[in-house]
């Protein structure tokens, strides 16, 4: 298959414009759209849901999956009705915005595409069993945080390669690639993911979440899931540079350590469930090579 071109040369002044250079390569699903619109309503009927999630079948595939997924030791459920008024409005419009995102994204470059794929695993699988570790009610959201935290990466390494590959070069166990990356462009990759998330009308407390995810002491009122979604972020870079899943404490604040109530000893587990369940969760994506 061969790549989409590339935006042109200039650098990106800021994480709006690193959005506006890939608009062209990016595909805003219209399935998804009629979801966002009747959560962002509120008074949408969970009927107008089920037949927004109904109009498009792959995705309404890879929603189904996902529900039977999150949910797993009861029968499938094989039905969109059932699904959204099992879950609620909110839970389903957070699944089938992951449920839509091949198809939002697959006309970018595809290594890019098939790099963010394996960090965004990573990272949605830490945040989801982090929530779960705090015995937090069910909810699909910090799954969809995770998976949507490397965007800013994707969007990066699609305008500016060179620039990107150079970084990843030399970035090691010392050098946070956050950091490195605000050092070359004068901004954060969080800021590039939370700019796409505008760009697709995605709910405003999602925005605020990826946004913030390095300060989580400021993302009132979601600095928890702001902070689970920090130690996510740090543990999937430690995994993706093959180092050990402990060595991610060095790089988290310590607002995340104390807003999560979680510890440096949680996140060997953490990582033992990512690797156990990132297989089930690609499938359920439909994202295996």
């Amino acid at each position: 298959m061969k790549a989409p071109s590339r935006p042109g040369p200039s650098e990106p002044a800021s994480a709006l414009s690193c959005v506006i250079r890939c608009a062209g390569h990016l595909a805003i699903s219209p399935a998804y759209c009629l979801v966002r619109d009747g959560l962002i309503e509120g008074h949408t009927s969970s009927a107008t849901i089920v037949h927004a999630i109904s109009t498009s079948l792959p995705e309404q595939r890879s929603f189904l999956r996902l529900v039977n997924w999150l949910i797993p030791g009861q029968d499938a459920i094989d039905q969109v009705g059932h699904a959204v008024n099992q879950l609620g409005l909110q839970c389903s419009h957070d699944l089938f915005l992951a449920a839509s995102l091949h198809r939002m994204l697959h006309r970018l470059d595809e290594a890019a595409f098939r790099a963010f794929r394996r960090w965004s695993l990573s990272c949605g699988l830490a945040a989801h069993f982090a929530f779960r570790r705090q015995a937090q009610p069910e909810s699909a959201r910090p799954l969809l945080e995770g998976l949507l935290a490397p965007l800013g990466l994707l969007l990066l390494a699609q305008c500016e390669p060179q620039t990107m590959a150079r970084i990843r070069s030399e970035c090691d166990e010392t050098r946070p690639l956050a950091e490195a990356i605000k050092n070359a462009f004068g901004f954060g990759h969080q800021a590039v993911a939370a700019e796409l998330l505008r760009y697709w009308g995605a709910p405003a407390g999602l925005v605020q979440v990826l946004s913030m995810m390095q300060a989580p002491e400021s993302a009132a009122p979601y600095q928890l899931e702001a902070a689970n979604l920090n130690l996510a972020w740090q543990l999937a870079e430690a995994m993706q540079q093959g180092r050990d899943p402990e060595s991610a404490r060095d790089f988290a604040p310590a607002a995340a350590w104390a807003i999560s109530g979680l510890h440096p000893f949680d996140l060997g587990q953490l990582a033992a469930l990512v690797d156990t369940h990132r297989g089930g969760l690609a499938e359920a994506l439909g994202w295996t090579d």
